[in-house]
């Protein structure tokens, strides 16, 4: 790779080929919106393609909440729903769970998942999404 950087003015610029290239559409607030029926890996990589901006959010307590980092747990749980909220907050999506690692409720700074349980004291069975 550093010799590809080293010797990136020698290098041929080359066309794109409009029979193989493909239409990204614009990101509209619907795509930022967590779906929590869709499968972890899906969820995981949109929060990690969206973050920092302009982010994908969901909703707690009638309250927007972006998401801003998360991993995937292996854990069943409803989706939607918390299904751990004493040292990690865990939340059931289609398949699996996710952990909620950084988090930015409305009007507030970012903060871990370990200061939102803190804070917001949620409950196992609490969903999110909901308005």
């Amino acid at each position: 790779m550093l010799e590809t950087v080293n010797r990136f003015e020698e290098l041929p610029p080359v066309p794109q080929s409009n029979n193989i290239a493909t239409y990204a559409p614009k990101i509209n607030k619907e795509l930022r919106k967590l779906n929590w029926q869709e499968g972890v890996k899906k969820i995981v990589n949109l929060i990690r393609a969206l973050s920092l901006k302009p982010g994908v959010y969901t909703f707690f307590r009638g309250k927007r909440i972006e998401i801003l980092r998360a991993s995937g747990i292996d854990m069943d749980g409803e989706p939607g729903k918390i299904v751990e909220s004493k040292k990690r907050l865990i939340i059931g999506t289609g398949d699996k769970c996710i952990e909620l690692k950084i988090i930015k409720p409305e009007a507030k700074r970012e903060q871990t998942g370990v200061d939102f349980i803190n804070g917001y004291k949620p409950q196992i069975g609490e969903s999110m999404g909901e308005l």
